[in-house]
């Protein structure tokens, strides 16, 4: 039953929510910076997502003209999405005509694809894991990567590869803002998901719900509560993260 469980986080993480990463909802959790009284300075928002340099000049000029916090709250947004530099400011831009952050975040699920993983052949994923340093994170990684830029999956391995380069690195140079090295681990018990399952909620709405309750910072059973009201997804994250971020 575990490794059931198991398995279907792991789907969902890959298909429903495109790259969760599983320290920065435990660092934010922990620190009490969501859900919480404290709020992350920007130094500590920055290193909490490990932002790149190059991301880090740009987020500064468009603090000139924009506010810090809503270019906080669609940069985590972007990063959990394994979105794009270049789409920050129309996010921004966006919520200052008065859109909500919901409808930001529901709008740019709506006109992106949903992320599908690969059906990736046998022998040449064993020659993969078994004679190089790659390891199946780094397989599915580069199978997210190549989702949002077009690059093969084989193009984005070699690259690796040859270069020695980091993913942070890597994705720098794809302009894409998540450079995480590892995948999310979110946990669940089979005790956990038979006690929140329903009849109307079955065990992917509760998985979900474990996975979205790390990525903002909050108990799952909380996240659950609300989704079993109707509460969007996107709703959850605006609340969660434009209440840490507002005020920077």
């Amino acid at each position: 039953m575990k490794w059931k469980v198991n398995k279907l986080v792991l789907i969902l993480l890959a298909i429903a929510v495109s790259g969760v990463v599983f320290q920065i909802g435990s660092v934010l959790a922990q620190s009490g910076w969501i859900g919480g009284s404290a709020k992350p300075t920007y130094e500590e928002w920055l290193t909490s997502l490990d932002v790149h340099d190059k991301f880090k000049t740009e987020l500064q000029q468009l603090n000139e003209s924009h506010h810090r916090g809503d270019l906080m709250v669609a940069y985590t947004f972007l990063f959990h999405q394994y979105g794009k530099m270049d789409q920050l400011e129309a996010l921004v831009k966006q919520r200052e005509k008065g859109a909500s952050w919901e409808n930001v975040f529901a709008s740019y699920q709506n006109e992106y694809k949903t992320f599908v993983p690969q059906a990736f052949d046998t022998e040449y994923l064993e020659s993969l894991t078994s004679s190089t340093t790659i390891n199946s994170d780094d397989i599915m990684i580069a199978d997210r990567l190549s989702f949002v830029s077009g690059l093969s999956v084989k193009e984005i391995l070699s690259s690796k590869l040859e270069s020695g380069n980091t993913w942070k690195d890597i994705t720098a140079e794809l302009n894409i803002v998540n450079g995480s090295s590892s995948l999310p681990r979110v946990e669940i018990t089979a005790d956990q998901l038979e006690q929140f399952t329903t009849e109307d909620f079955p065990e992917d709405k509760v998985a979900e719900a474990f996975v979205l309750a790390d990525k903002v910072g909050m108990e799952p059973k909380d996240v659950v509560a609300k989704m079993k009201k109707g509460e969007s997804q996107e709703n959850i994250m605006a609340s969660a993260w434009s209440s840490t971020f507002s005020s920077k």
